[in-house]
């Protein structure tokens, strides 16, 4: 449910005759984080990555595995696990990994109070919009049963995703302009910025008259789908209230006319063969393996015949390098991410072709292997 973007124009439409933004002291402190990130992914991360492929022992490893094509998850992880080791002895990998966590935690201490500072302007921004907007787009499930992975506090987010109810203009007012746009963390190059209107470019058709987005957090995928699609049926669903109503204002400030919706991805309770298209950006690696199969399994019941997907996410181990593939362990060892490793181990393509799919196909967006976000695409057949 990654919210990697920046409605700046729904913001300053919500509340015209004020825009909000964090103050200079909150300001200065996610940009020195946010570059202090992309700084060491930059230096610190070229020089052990060439320190660890001259080690004798990571050269075996690093053989083996170019060697095979490997499916089996508890093979991956020895292989992980013994590169891990050998990393650890390098001091450049250490202090990456030391600026790539403390940075990481930091950015929630200095987020949250700058933030708080702007609360009576965040609230009254949203008076009129909960008004006058159409409360058809927001479907919340008070009886709804949250899995067991939705409390983790995924990237160490204070209390996980509903903990605190401004997170999501923590991400708006604080990450997105002043942490993501550095890159640099987790799968992320640095001074690589936003591409969810580059992804619907790999959407096999152009004519969509009705989208889902499971996981879909405060729908940044769909406001770009509307530019895109400007009459089709847009519905995104996720479990956290906060961002759903969150992204239900933006929306209804903009006449975007998306519906906003609650429920559990692996069970929507929408009706079979309903949609055209369904996508996915950065919300699989944030589950555990089985969960993330039923979800494509679902998607696969309500999507029509004819109908495409396309998930969009961390690339697999197959596909990056044995170091590569270290650095998106220790998010999953270290930086509460702990379904990472699970993810891009992982054959989903192999998955996709077993349930069913056609034209199944598998690439990085970018130029060069593994590039973030790694895109997996089928189409479901006709009858």
């Amino acid at each position: 449910m990654t919210y990697k973007t920046t409605i700046f124009e729904a913001s300053e439409k919500i509340k015209e005759n004020k825009k909000i933004h964090l103050k200079q002291n909150g300001r200065a402190a996610l940009q020195f984080l946010g570059s202090l990130r992309s700084t060491a992914s930059r230096g610190l991360r070229k020089s052990a990555k060439l320190s660890f492929e001259s080690n004798k022992q990571a050269k075996e490893l690093i053989n083996y595995k170019n060697k095979e094509n490997i499916k089996n998850q508890s093979e991956w992880r020895k292989i992980i696990e013994n590169g891990d080791k050998l990393a650890r002895n390098i001091y450049e990998y250490q202090f990456e990994r030391y600026y790539q966590y403390h940075g990481g935690k930091e950015i929630w201490d200095r987020a949250i109070p700058a933030v708080e500072e702007l609360r009576s302007d965040i609230e009254e921004s949203f008076i009129s919009i909960d008004k006058t907007g159409n409360k058809d787009n927001l479907e919340l499930d008070r009886n709804i049963k949250f899995p067991e992975y939705f409390n983790i506090e995924f990237h160490t987010q204070p209390g996980g995703w509903d903990a605190y109810d401004l997170y999501a203009q923590v991400f708006q007012y604080g990450f997105g302009p002043y942490v993501f746009p550095y890159g640099g963390f987790a799968a992320i190059d640095p001074g690589q910025k936003s591409d969810r209107e580059e992804i619907w470019n790999e959407m096999p058709n152009d004519n969509y008259q009705s989208i889902f987005e499971p996981g879909c957090g405060a729908g940044g995928m769909l406001f770009n789908a509307r530019k895109i699609f400007p009459k089709a049926k847009l519905v995104g669903c996720d479990l956290s209230e906060i961002f759903l109503r969150h992204g239900w204002r933006m929306s209804e400030s903009l006449n975007l006319n998306i519906n906003f919706k609650q429920c559990l991805a692996e069970q929507t309770n929408e009706k079979d063969n309903s949609y055209d298209a369904v996508i996915s950006y950065a919300f699989f690696h944030e589950l555990p393996v089985n969960a993330g199969k039923k979800i494509i399994n679902e998607m696969y019941r309500i999507l029509k015949p004819g109908g495409d997907i396309l998930i969009a996410d961390m690339p697999n181990f197959n596909e990056i390098s044995l170091f590569q593939s270290l650095l998106l362990h220790h998010e999953t060892i270290y930086h509460d991410e702990p379904y990472v490793t699970g993810y891009c181990s992982t054959d989903w393509k192999g998955y996709f072709k077993e349930l069913g799919f056609i034209n199944v196909l598998s690439k990085s967006l970018y130029n060069g292997p593994g590039k973030f976000p790694y895109i997996y695409t089928g189409t479901k057949p006709k009858k």
